[in-house]
C-alpha cells in the first residue's frame, strides 16, 4: 500500500533533458518549475527544452524564465496536466519531507525518492535563503524535484544542491516563496486531485482504531490475541498476516514515525497477503517453495526467506545449465548451416562446371540464404559467386533480366562490402559490376548503362592501380576501353573513343612486358577496329 499523496506527486513530476541530468514538476497545468543548472544556466528564453514522464517519449517544452542567481527555470507546455503540486515552505524543525527525482543507477536514471528532515533556513549573502535538510543522500538527478512537507502536505521548495553526494548528509532547496516571486502570474489555487490525495493519505493514517502507543505495543507483543482477532475484522485481512506484518515491523520499528505506523502496517500486511502459494516444473524447486511456505505458516520469516533464496539460486542454475545447453545447441546449428551452405556451394561449383549457369547461381544463392548471418565475409562470397553465374548465363544467352539481376546483386554485395574493409575485393566486384552493365548497355538503345560502366571501371581502378595489382589493372583498362568504345561509337564521339584505344594500349602493354604473348593477336584487333571507327567519323 502506497502514500496516495506521493503517487499523486510522482504523476507531477518529469525528467528534464537539459544540459545536466535532473528533475521537475508541474505547478500549474502548463506550467513546470526545476533548476536553472539543470536546463543550462546560459540558455535562452523561448529556447525549446525536452522533458519526459517516466519511460515515456520525450515532449518538447517551451522555456520561458531562466533565472541564474536564483537557480530557478520555468518552462512552458502545450501539454495539460492534470497533475500539479501546491506550494507552501511552512515548516518545523524535523518535519518529515520527501523528495523525488531521476537519480542514476548503473549509469541509468531510475525514478526514486529519498526522505529527510526539515533543519532550518540557511541564509545566503546574497540576502537569500535555502531550505536546508538533513538525513537523505540527494544524488546527481534529483535536482529540480520537489521536496513534499509531509505534516503540511505542501511542495516546500525545488532540490538543487546535496552536502554530500556519497551519504545522507542531506541537501539545499529552493524555498516556495523564491519560485513564487519570480512568477508573473499567481499560481493556481489546489487542485480537487492534490485535494482527494490528501485525504485518502489522512485517512489511510487513521483507519486504524488503535493508537500509535498501543500499535506499538503490539508490534513488542504481537501474541495478544485479544486485539489481534478484533484488528482482523477491523481491516479485513487474516490473522496470519497481521501477525507476520507485526514481527516484521518489530524490526524496524524505530525508524518509523507515529503519523506512518498504521499505514506501514496496513502496507506490510498487504504485502504478506499477497505472497503466492508457487508451483514448478521442477520437484527440487516445488520442494524447496513448499517448505518456504511452511515456514511463512508458522511465521518463521527469517527462514522463509531463506528457503527462498536457495530456491532462486537452484532455479539460477538450472537456467545456467539450460544457457549453456542452448549455446551448445547454437554452434551445432551454426555447424551444420556451415556444411549445408558449403555443400549448395559445392553444388554450384559443379553447375558452373558443366556450364550450367542459371542453376548455379540458385545453388549460390541457397547458399548465402543458408549461413549463419555471422558469417557475412563467406554471404557476400556466395553472393558474388551467385552474381557471376547470373552474368554468364545473361551474356551468353542473351537474357537482360538475369544482367540486370547480376547488377542488383553487385550493388548489393558493394553496400555490405565497405571499400576501407577489403580494398581488393570492393574493386573486383566494381570491375565485375562494369561488365554487367556493359553488356547490357550495348544492348540497349540509351547511353545511361554504359557511362554507370564507365563510373564502375573508374572506381575499380582506384584501388586496382599499376604498382599494386599491375594484370588486375591492366584486366580492368582493357574492359573499360571495350565500355568507352561502344559508348563513343554510340555517340560518334572521337574523343571517347581515343580514350577507349588508349585504355587498349595500356593494357596491352602490361600483358605484353608479363609475357602474356598469347594475347597480342587480341589486343592488336581491338586497336585496329577502333582506329577503323574513329577513321569513319
Amino acid at each position: 500500500m502506497g502514500d496516495p499523496l506521493i503517487d499523486y506527486l510522482r504523476s507531477c513530476c518529469i525528467q528534464v533533458l537539459g544540459e545536466k541530468p535532473g528533475c521537475g514538476f508541474f505547478i500549474a497545468p502548463n506550467l513546470i518549475v526545476t533548476c536553472s543548472h539543470v536546463v543550462g544556466r546560459e540558455v535562452k528564453n523561448d529556447t525549446e527544452i525536452k522533458y519526459n514522464r517516466w519511460n515515456q517519449e520525450s515532449i518538447k517544452a517551451k522555456l520561458i524564465g531562466n533565472f541564474p542567481q536564483e537557480d530557478i527555470a520555468f518552462l512552458e507546455t502545450n501539454e495539460k496536466s492534470n497533475y500539479y503540486a501546491p506550494l507552501s515552505e511552512d515548516a518545523q524543525i524535523d518535519d518529515r519531507l520527501t523528495g523525488l527525482g531521476f537519480p542514476k543507477q548503473n549509469e541509468l536514471p531510475e525514478f526514486d525518492q529519498f526522505t529527510a528532515q526539515f533543519e532550518s533556513m540557511t541564509q545566503l549573502s546574497n540576502q537569500g535563503k535555502l531550505v536546508k535538510f538533513k538525513g537523505g543522500q540527494v544524488q546527481p538527478g534529483y535536482s529540480g524535484g520537489s521536496l513534499l512537507n509531509l505534516r503540511t502536505y505542501r511542495v516546500m521548495g525545488v532540490v538543487n544542491t546535496t552536502r554530500d553526494r556519497l551519504s545522507d548528509l542531506g541537501g539545499w532547496a529552493i524555498p516556495a516563496s523564491v519560485i513564487e516571486s519570480l512568477l508573473k502570474e499567481k499560481l493556481p489555487k489546489v487542485s480537487t486531485n492534490w485535494t482527494d490525495a490528501q485525504a485518502k493519505q489522512t485517512e489511510s493514517r487513521n483507519i486504524i482504531s488503535l493508537t500509535p502507543e498501543q500499535l506499538r505495543e503490539l508490534i513488542q507483543n504481537p501474541g495478544q490475541q485479544e486485539r489481534i482477532e478484533p484488528l482482523s475484522q477491523e481491516l479485513g485481512e487474516n490473522q496470519r498476516a497481521i501477525r507476520l506484518a507485526l514481527k516484521s515491523l518489530g524490526q524496524q520499528e524505530h525508524n518509523i514515525t507515529d503519523e506512518n505506523l498504521a499505514l506501514k502496517l496496513i502496507e506490510s500486511i498487504k504485502a504478506f497477503e499477497s505472497l503466492a502459494i508457487l508451483q514448478s516444473e521442477d520437484p527440487q524447486i516445488e520442494a524447496k517453495w513448499q517448505q518456504a511456505d511452511q515456514s511463512l505458516q508458522s511465521g518463521d520469516i527469517s527462514k522463509t526467506d531463506n528457503l527462498l533464496e536457495e530456491a532462486a539460486n537452484m532455479a539460477l542454475a538450472r537456467a545456467q545449465e539450460a544457457q549453456e545447453l542452448m549455446a551448445k545447441a547454437k554452434q551445432v546449428q551454426e555447424s551444420r548451416l556451415k556444411e549445408a551452405a558449403e555443400s549448395f556451394a559445392q553444388r554450384g561449383q559443379l553447375a558452373m562446371a558443366q556450364l550450367k549457369y542459371q542453376e548455379a547461381a540458385a545453388h549460390f544463392g541457397k547458399a548465402a540464404e543458408t549461413l549463419p548471418s555471422s558469417e557475412l565475409s563467406q554471404v557476400i562470397n556466395y553472393r558474388q559467386k551467385q552474381a557471376d553465374a547470373l552474368y554468364r548465363y545473361g551474356d551468353e544467352q542473351g537474357d537482360n533480366s538475369k544482367l540486370e539481376l547480376s547488377i542488383t546483386l553487385y550493388k548489393s554485395i558493394l553496400d555490405n562490402c565497405p571499400r576501407e574493409v577489403n580494398p581488393l575485393d570492393w574493386a573486383m566486384t566494381q570491375n565485375n559490376l562494369g561488365n554487367a552493365l556493359w553488356r547490357l548497355g550495348a544492348r540497349e538503345s540509351s547511353t545511361e548503362r554504359l557511362k554507370q560502366a564507365e563510373k564502375a571501371y573508374h572506381q575499380a581502378l582506384q584501388e586496382y592501380t599499376q604498382e599494386r595489382v599491375p594484370l588486375d589493372w591492366a584486366m580492368t583498362q582493357n574492359n573499360l576501353g571495350l565500355a568507352l568504345t561502344s559508348l563513343g561509337e554510340r555517340k560518334k564521339d572521337r574523343i571517347i573513343l581515343e580514350q577507349a584505344k588508349e585504355s587498349i594500349v595500356n593494357a596491352y602493354g602490361v600483358y605484353k612486358g608479363a609475357g602474356y604473348v598469347q594475347y597480342n593477336e587480341y589486343f592488336e584487333q581491338c586497336i585496329t577496329s577502333i582506329e577503323k571507327i574513329i577513321d569513319s567519323l
